[in-house]
Protein backbone atom coordinates (compact mmCIF):
# COMPACT_ATOMS: atom_id res chain seq x y z
CA UNK A 1 0.00 0.00 0.00
CA UNK A 2 2.62 2.26 0.98
CA UNK A 3 4.91 1.40 -2.19
CA UNK A 4 1.54 2.59 -4.26
CA UNK A 5 0.94 5.68 -2.43
CA UNK A 6 4.58 6.80 -3.40
CA UNK A 7 4.35 6.05 -6.80
CA UNK A 8 1.18 8.19 -6.81
CA UNK A 9 2.92 11.09 -5.41
CA UNK A 10 5.55 10.42 -8.19
CA UNK A 11 3.84 10.06 -10.94
CA UNK A 12 1.08 13.99 -9.99
CA UNK A 13 5.04 15.61 -8.91
CA UNK A 14 5.81 14.44 -12.33
CA UNK A 15 3.14 15.91 -14.03
CA UNK A 16 3.17 19.03 -12.14
CA UNK A 17 6.73 19.77 -13.35
CA UNK A 18 6.14 18.74 -16.69
CA UNK A 19 3.21 21.23 -17.25
CA UNK A 20 4.95 23.87 -15.34
CA UNK A 21 8.59 23.52 -17.43
CA UNK A 22 6.81 23.61 -20.72
CA UNK A 23 4.62 27.04 -19.60
CA UNK A 24 6.80 29.37 -20.82
CA UNK A 25 7.12 33.50 -20.88
CA UNK A 26 8.44 34.60 -24.25
CA UNK A 27 9.28 38.41 -24.04
CA UNK A 28 8.80 41.09 -26.83
CA UNK A 29 11.42 41.97 -27.64
CA UNK A 30 14.21 41.14 -26.46
CA UNK A 31 13.50 37.35 -26.82
CA UNK A 32 11.08 37.70 -30.39
CA UNK A 33 11.92 40.57 -32.55
CA UNK A 34 8.58 40.80 -33.44
CA UNK A 35 5.22 39.61 -31.94
CA UNK A 36 3.96 37.78 -34.63
CA UNK A 37 7.20 35.76 -34.26
CA UNK A 38 6.54 34.95 -30.18
CA UNK A 39 2.77 34.01 -30.96
CA UNK A 40 4.13 31.78 -34.08
CA UNK A 41 6.33 30.35 -31.43
CA UNK A 42 3.94 29.97 -28.28
CA UNK A 43 2.69 26.71 -26.96
CA UNK A 44 -0.25 25.94 -25.15
CA UNK A 45 -0.10 28.06 -21.51
CA UNK A 46 2.35 30.39 -22.78
CA UNK A 47 2.63 34.40 -22.40
CA UNK A 48 3.61 36.81 -24.91
CA UNK A 49 4.54 39.45 -23.10
CA UNK A 50 4.58 42.91 -25.01
CA UNK A 51 7.22 45.12 -23.62
CA UNK A 52 6.11 49.36 -23.74
CA UNK A 53 6.70 51.16 -26.43
CA UNK A 54 6.88 48.18 -29.18
CA UNK A 55 4.85 48.57 -32.05
CA UNK A 56 3.71 46.17 -34.42
CA UNK A 57 2.61 46.57 -38.80
CA UNK A 58 0.27 44.33 -40.23
CA UNK A 59 -2.20 41.71 -38.48
CA UNK A 60 -1.05 40.17 -35.80
CA UNK A 61 -2.61 36.51 -36.56
CA UNK A 62 -3.45 33.83 -34.00
CA UNK A 63 -4.90 30.68 -36.05
CA UNK A 64 -5.56 27.74 -34.75
CA UNK A 65 -4.04 28.21 -30.98
CA UNK A 66 -5.14 27.11 -27.46
CA UNK A 67 -4.36 28.26 -24.17
CA UNK A 68 -2.47 30.95 -25.25
CA UNK A 69 -1.90 34.56 -23.17
CA UNK A 70 -0.76 37.88 -25.38
CA UNK A 71 -0.46 40.51 -23.32
CA UNK A 72 0.72 44.20 -24.06
CA UNK A 73 1.78 46.80 -21.89
CA UNK A 74 0.35 50.14 -21.87
CA UNK A 75 0.96 52.10 -25.17
CA UNK A 76 1.79 48.82 -27.48
CA UNK A 77 0.29 49.93 -30.72
CA UNK A 78 -0.78 47.35 -33.65
CA UNK A 79 -1.13 49.63 -36.90
CA UNK A 80 -3.17 47.29 -39.63
CA UNK A 81 -1.82 50.12 -41.95
CA UNK A 82 -5.24 49.37 -43.91
CA UNK A 83 -4.73 45.73 -44.11
CA UNK A 84 -7.94 43.76 -43.33
CA UNK A 85 -7.50 43.30 -39.28
CA UNK A 86 -5.09 44.46 -36.68
CA UNK A 87 -5.75 41.27 -34.82
CA UNK A 88 -7.17 38.40 -35.98
CA UNK A 89 -7.96 35.05 -33.27
CA UNK A 90 -8.77 32.12 -35.82
CA UNK A 91 -10.08 29.21 -34.23
CA UNK A 92 -8.65 29.37 -31.39
CA UNK A 93 -9.71 28.32 -27.99
CA UNK A 94 -9.11 29.53 -24.28
CA UNK A 95 -6.83 32.41 -25.70
CA UNK A 96 -6.62 35.72 -23.78
CA UNK A 97 -5.58 39.02 -25.49
CA UNK A 98 -4.97 42.27 -23.23
CA UNK A 99 -3.44 45.60 -23.53
CA UNK A 100 -3.66 46.87 -27.14
CA UNK A 101 -4.03 49.57 -28.75
CA UNK A 102 -5.33 48.89 -32.75
CA UNK A 103 -5.22 51.76 -35.73
CA UNK A 104 -6.26 51.84 -39.11
CA UNK A 105 -7.96 48.72 -40.22
CA UNK A 106 -9.80 48.21 -43.21
CA UNK A 107 -12.45 45.30 -41.69
CA UNK A 108 -12.48 45.02 -38.15
CA UNK A 109 -9.63 45.98 -35.82
CA UNK A 110 -9.97 42.69 -33.78
CA UNK A 111 -11.60 39.61 -35.55
CA UNK A 112 -12.84 36.44 -33.20
CA UNK A 113 -13.56 33.75 -36.63
CA UNK A 114 -14.54 30.45 -34.30
CA UNK A 115 -13.64 28.99 -31.79
CA UNK A 116 -14.96 28.49 -28.02
CA UNK A 117 -13.73 31.11 -24.69
CA UNK A 118 -12.00 33.46 -26.57
CA UNK A 119 -11.32 36.70 -24.21
CA UNK A 120 -10.61 40.02 -25.21
CA UNK A 121 -9.70 43.05 -22.64
CA UNK A 122 -8.56 46.31 -22.68
CA UNK A 123 -8.18 46.81 -26.48
CA UNK A 124 -8.79 50.01 -28.18
CA UNK A 125 -9.55 50.30 -31.75
CA UNK A 126 -9.68 53.53 -33.70
CA UNK A 127 -9.92 54.80 -37.49
CA UNK A 128 -11.03 51.12 -38.48
CA UNK A 129 -14.28 50.13 -40.35
CA UNK A 130 -15.57 48.26 -37.81
CA UNK A 131 -13.70 47.94 -34.08
CA UNK A 132 -14.30 44.62 -33.03
CA UNK A 133 -16.15 41.57 -35.06
CA UNK A 134 -17.17 38.07 -33.26
CA UNK A 135 -17.98 35.82 -36.16
CA UNK A 136 -21.15 33.54 -36.54
CA UNK A 137 -19.01 30.62 -35.66
CA UNK A 138 -17.42 31.76 -32.45
CA UNK A 139 -18.86 30.63 -29.19
CA UNK A 140 -18.81 31.61 -25.50
CA UNK A 141 -16.17 34.64 -26.17
CA UNK A 142 -15.91 37.59 -23.65
CA UNK A 143 -14.95 41.05 -24.46
CA UNK A 144 -14.23 43.30 -21.31
CA UNK A 145 -13.33 47.68 -21.00
CA UNK A 146 -12.39 47.00 -24.86
CA UNK A 147 -12.88 50.24 -26.88
CA UNK A 148 -13.76 51.59 -30.18
CA UNK A 149 -13.38 55.11 -31.41
CA UNK A 150 -13.61 56.79 -34.46
CA UNK A 151 -14.81 54.08 -37.37
CA UNK A 152 -17.69 53.57 -39.28
CA UNK A 153 -19.14 50.57 -36.78
CA UNK A 154 -18.08 50.16 -33.00
CA UNK A 155 -18.67 46.32 -32.35
CA UNK A 156 -20.31 43.82 -34.70
CA UNK A 157 -21.44 40.29 -32.65
CA UNK A 158 -23.05 37.33 -34.77
CA UNK A 159 -21.73 34.51 -32.77
CA UNK A 160 -23.05 32.78 -29.70
CA UNK A 161 -23.20 33.53 -26.24
CA UNK A 162 -20.55 36.78 -26.33
CA UNK A 163 -20.67 39.14 -23.87
CA UNK A 164 -19.80 42.58 -24.42
CA UNK A 165 -19.17 43.94 -20.52
CA UNK A 166 -18.18 47.34 -19.43
CA UNK A 167 -16.58 48.64 -23.39
CA UNK A 168 -16.92 51.98 -24.85
CA UNK A 169 -18.28 52.75 -28.21
CA UNK A 170 -17.65 56.56 -29.99
CA UNK A 171 -18.07 58.96 -32.18
CA UNK A 172 -18.34 55.87 -34.97
CA UNK A 173 -20.17 56.84 -38.77
CA UNK A 174 -23.01 54.13 -38.15
CA UNK A 175 -24.21 51.05 -35.51
CA UNK A 176 -22.45 51.41 -31.64
CA UNK A 177 -23.36 47.69 -31.41
CA UNK A 178 -24.72 45.39 -33.95
CA UNK A 179 -25.80 42.50 -32.04
CA UNK A 180 -27.05 39.80 -34.13
CA UNK A 181 -26.27 35.99 -33.30
CA UNK A 182 -28.19 34.11 -30.52
CA UNK A 183 -27.90 34.09 -26.87
CA UNK A 184 -25.44 37.03 -26.41
CA UNK A 185 -25.35 39.58 -24.08
CA UNK A 186 -24.11 43.77 -24.17
CA UNK A 187 -24.16 44.60 -20.52
CA UNK A 188 -22.60 47.72 -18.56
CA UNK A 189 -21.75 49.63 -21.83
CA UNK A 190 -21.08 53.37 -22.59
CA UNK A 191 -22.43 54.00 -26.26
CA UNK A 192 -21.89 57.67 -27.35
CA UNK A 193 -22.31 59.67 -30.65
CA UNK A 194 -23.30 56.87 -33.46
CA UNK A 195 -24.87 58.48 -36.03
CA UNK A 196 -27.15 55.52 -37.24
CA UNK A 197 -27.52 53.62 -33.90
CA UNK A 198 -26.48 53.28 -31.07
CA UNK A 199 -27.47 49.27 -30.52
CA UNK A 200 -29.57 47.29 -32.99
CA UNK A 201 -30.48 44.12 -32.34
CA UNK A 202 -31.55 41.09 -34.61
CA UNK A 203 -31.02 37.57 -33.85
CA UNK A 204 -32.64 35.34 -31.03
CA UNK A 205 -32.60 35.48 -27.47
CA UNK A 206 -30.07 38.71 -27.30
CA UNK A 207 -29.76 40.98 -24.25
CA UNK A 208 -29.16 44.52 -23.58
CA UNK A 209 -28.92 45.34 -20.22
CA UNK A 210 -27.58 48.09 -18.08
CA UNK A 211 -26.03 50.54 -21.00
CA UNK A 212 -26.08 53.91 -21.12
CA UNK A 213 -26.59 55.51 -24.79
CA UNK A 214 -26.41 58.82 -25.81
CA UNK A 215 -26.35 61.39 -28.80
CA UNK A 216 -27.03 58.74 -31.07
CA UNK A 217 -29.26 58.39 -34.45
CA UNK A 218 -31.72 56.30 -32.62
CA UNK A 219 -31.11 54.67 -29.48
CA UNK A 220 -31.99 51.39 -29.92
CA UNK A 221 -33.44 49.86 -32.95
CA UNK A 222 -35.03 46.18 -32.69
CA UNK A 223 -35.08 44.61 -36.00
CA UNK A 224 -35.88 40.64 -37.44
CA UNK A 225 -35.19 39.77 -33.84
CA UNK A 226 -36.79 36.68 -31.81
CA UNK A 227 -36.94 36.95 -28.15
CA UNK A 228 -35.11 39.77 -27.36
CA UNK A 229 -34.84 41.64 -23.66
CA UNK A 230 -33.88 44.83 -23.67
CA UNK A 231 -33.69 45.76 -19.85
CA UNK A 232 -32.42 48.99 -17.33
CA UNK A 233 -31.11 51.15 -20.10
CA UNK A 234 -30.39 54.55 -19.97
CA UNK A 235 -31.08 56.26 -23.55
CA UNK A 236 -30.80 59.93 -23.77
CA UNK A 237 -30.93 62.91 -26.76
CA UNK A 238 -31.30 60.68 -29.40
CA UNK A 239 -31.70 62.69 -32.91
CA UNK A 240 -34.73 60.55 -33.33
CA UNK A 241 -36.74 57.66 -31.65
CA UNK A 242 -34.90 56.63 -28.17
CA UNK A 243 -36.23 52.57 -29.05
CA UNK A 244 -37.60 52.03 -31.95
CA UNK A 245 -39.00 48.41 -32.27
CA UNK A 246 -39.31 47.54 -36.09
CA UNK A 247 -40.65 45.18 -38.62
CA UNK A 248 -40.92 41.52 -37.87
CA UNK A 249 -39.93 41.04 -34.72
CA UNK A 250 -41.72 39.10 -32.05
CA UNK A 251 -41.35 38.31 -28.12
CA UNK A 252 -39.72 41.27 -27.43
CA UNK A 253 -39.11 42.60 -23.49
CA UNK A 254 -38.85 46.10 -22.39
CA UNK A 255 -38.72 46.05 -19.48
CA UNK A 256 -37.05 49.77 -16.33
CA UNK A 257 -35.44 51.37 -19.39
CA UNK A 258 -35.49 55.24 -18.99
CA UNK A 259 -35.94 57.35 -22.15
CA UNK A 260 -34.66 61.14 -22.37
CA UNK A 261 -34.67 64.13 -24.61
CA UNK A 262 -35.48 61.69 -27.55
CA UNK A 263 -36.34 64.20 -30.71
CA UNK A 264 -39.02 61.81 -31.95
CA UNK A 265 -40.92 59.23 -29.94
CA UNK A 266 -39.53 57.95 -26.94
CA UNK A 267 -40.39 54.29 -27.87
CA UNK A 268 -41.94 53.10 -30.75
CA UNK A 269 -43.37 49.79 -31.90
CA UNK A 270 -44.41 48.81 -35.44
CA UNK A 271 -44.46 45.83 -37.15
CA UNK A 272 -43.51 44.31 -33.93
CA UNK A 273 -45.60 41.07 -32.56
CA UNK A 274 -46.13 40.10 -29.05
CA UNK A 275 -44.30 42.99 -27.18
CA UNK A 276 -44.58 43.83 -23.65
CA UNK A 277 -43.69 47.13 -22.41
CA UNK A 278 -42.81 46.68 -18.34
CA UNK A 279 -41.89 49.74 -16.25
CA UNK A 280 -40.37 52.17 -18.75
CA UNK A 281 -40.04 55.51 -18.03
CA UNK A 282 -40.07 58.17 -21.14
CA UNK A 283 -39.46 61.83 -20.39
CA UNK A 284 -39.54 64.73 -22.22
CA UNK A 285 -39.83 63.55 -26.15
CA UNK A 286 -40.09 65.30 -29.35
CA UNK A 287 -43.01 63.61 -30.40
CA UNK A 288 -45.22 60.67 -28.55
CA UNK A 289 -43.97 59.60 -25.15
CA UNK A 290 -45.05 55.57 -26.55
CA UNK A 291 -46.15 54.67 -29.64
CA UNK A 292 -47.98 51.59 -30.93
CA UNK A 293 -48.32 51.36 -34.51
CA UNK A 294 -50.31 48.85 -35.86
CA UNK A 295 -49.05 45.26 -35.68
CA UNK A 296 -50.18 41.80 -36.51
CA UNK A 297 -50.51 40.37 -33.18
CA UNK A 298 -51.39 42.19 -29.61
CA UNK A 299 -48.87 43.53 -27.54
CA UNK A 300 -49.21 44.66 -23.61
CA UNK A 301 -48.10 47.90 -21.69
CA UNK A 302 -47.66 47.39 -18.19
CA UNK A 303 -46.65 50.44 -15.66
CA UNK A 304 -44.95 52.58 -18.03
CA UNK A 305 -44.49 56.34 -17.16
CA UNK A 306 -44.41 59.10 -19.36
CA UNK A 307 -44.38 62.76 -18.73
CA UNK A 308 -43.81 66.05 -21.36
CA UNK A 309 -44.22 64.44 -24.25
CA UNK A 310 -44.10 66.58 -27.44
CA UNK A 311 -47.50 65.53 -28.76
CA UNK A 312 -49.20 62.87 -27.03
CA UNK A 313 -48.02 60.59 -23.99
CA UNK A 314 -49.71 57.21 -25.48
CA UNK A 315 -50.82 56.89 -29.26
CA UNK A 316 -52.32 53.99 -29.51
CA UNK A 317 -52.95 52.53 -33.06
CA UNK A 318 -52.66 48.85 -32.81
CA UNK A 319 -55.87 46.47 -31.83
CA UNK A 320 -56.03 43.64 -29.37
CA UNK A 321 -53.88 45.06 -26.96
CA UNK A 322 -53.47 45.21 -23.65
CA UNK A 323 -52.92 48.62 -21.19
CA UNK A 324 -52.85 48.20 -17.19
CA UNK A 325 -51.37 50.65 -14.05
CA UNK A 326 -49.65 53.45 -16.47
CA UNK A 327 -49.66 57.28 -16.45
CA UNK A 328 -48.92 59.88 -18.80
CA UNK A 329 -49.13 63.55 -17.59
CA UNK A 330 -48.07 67.26 -19.31
CA UNK A 331 -48.19 66.02 -22.60
CA UNK A 332 -48.28 68.31 -25.77
CA UNK A 333 -51.49 67.51 -27.00
CA UNK A 334 -53.19 64.39 -24.99
CA UNK A 335 -52.02 61.70 -22.66
CA UNK A 336 -53.85 58.98 -24.78
CA UNK A 337 -55.16 58.67 -27.96
CA UNK A 338 -56.66 55.50 -28.84
CA UNK A 339 -57.55 54.68 -32.66
CA UNK A 340 -56.76 51.08 -32.46
CA UNK A 341 -60.08 48.33 -31.95
CA UNK A 342 -60.87 46.50 -28.87
CA UNK A 343 -58.12 47.57 -26.57
CA UNK A 344 -58.10 46.88 -23.03
CA UNK A 345 -57.47 49.77 -20.67
CA UNK A 346 -57.33 49.00 -16.69
CA UNK A 347 -56.21 51.32 -13.60
CA UNK A 348 -54.17 53.24 -16.17
CA UNK A 349 -53.58 57.52 -15.12
CA UNK A 350 -54.35 59.71 -18.17
CA UNK A 351 -55.63 63.30 -17.38
CA UNK A 352 -56.75 63.84 -20.76
CA UNK A 353 -58.22 61.44 -23.39
CA UNK A 354 -58.83 62.39 -26.94
CA UNK A 355 -62.36 61.90 -28.26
Amino acid sequence: MTRNRNLALCLTFAALSSSSTFAAELLVPSQFATIQDAVKAAQPGDKVLVAEGAEAFGPIKLVNKTAITVLGAPGVTIDAAGTNHGILIQNCDDVKVDGFLVLNADVAGVLVAGGTGVKVKRVETTGSVTGFRVGESANDALLTKCVARDGKHGFAISGTETTLKRCVVGDVEGEGVILGGSLNTVRDCDIESAAGFGVRIGGEGNLLQETRISDCGIGIRVDTAVGAMIDANQVRDSISEGIHLFKLSSDVFLSKNKVSGSGADGIRVEGTTSALLFKNKVVKSGADGIRLRPSDLPSRAMKNKVKASGNHGFFVQCSDSEFVKNTAKKSGAFDLRDTGNDNLFESNAFATIAP
